[in-house]
């Protein structure tokens, strides 16, 4: 199992700010209901795709796609210009709140958010609207290299900018 890819429907959502509170003499951070209903849904999708096997062990690439949907104002013009992605979503949420519900995989998918070495989000308009998430293994056993999520090989340990002694 090299690769896992979940698709949660439904438009992309950006984990939420921690929310404060007290009760008594106590200060509370809680997350809002929304957050926590999505990265349950994350969760879920992810479930069901590792199907009872353990999380991924060593270095991960993760490339998150975020679908949004068109809006029902637009021209056929601005349309045209969506389906082909000469206008893409720049709005929110931001691309990195969207990449913190990441949170919801580990230990599912990914034993921690720190395997990650290589991690990439991008933001589209499609009649569909939703998040794709692929994750994968980067250290290929053997060979002493890792592939990148653009397809690339490169020396394990060698920096991206340090390839084969040029930069």
């Amino acid at each position: 199992m090299n690769k896992i890819k979940i698709v949660i429907p439904g438009p992309p959502r950006g984990k939420g700010r921690p929310k404060f509170a007290v009760h008594g003499k106590h200060a509370v951070v809680y997350t809002d209901a929304k957050t926590r209903s999505y990265e349950e849904s994350i969760a879920v999708h992810a479930k069901i795709a590792m199907a009872h096997r353990h999380p991924l062990e060593g270095p991960l690439s993760v490339r998150m796609l975020a679908y949004f949907p068109y809006l029902k104002d637009w021209t056929k013009a601005q349309l045209a210009a969506a389906q082909s992605g000469e206008v893409r979503p720049a709005k929110y949420p931001d691309p990195d709140n969207i990449f913190k519900c990441i949170d919801a995989i580990q230990g599912i998918i990914i034993w921690n958010d720190n395997q990650i070495v290589d991690a990439s989000i991008s933001k589209y308009y499609d009649e569909v609207p939703r998040l794709e998430i692929v994750v994968r293994k980067v250290f290929s056993p053997g060979t002493g290299s890792l592939t990148m999520s653009d397809g690339s090989l490169r020396a394990y340990g060698q920096s991206p900018r340090h390839t084969n002694g040029k930069v």
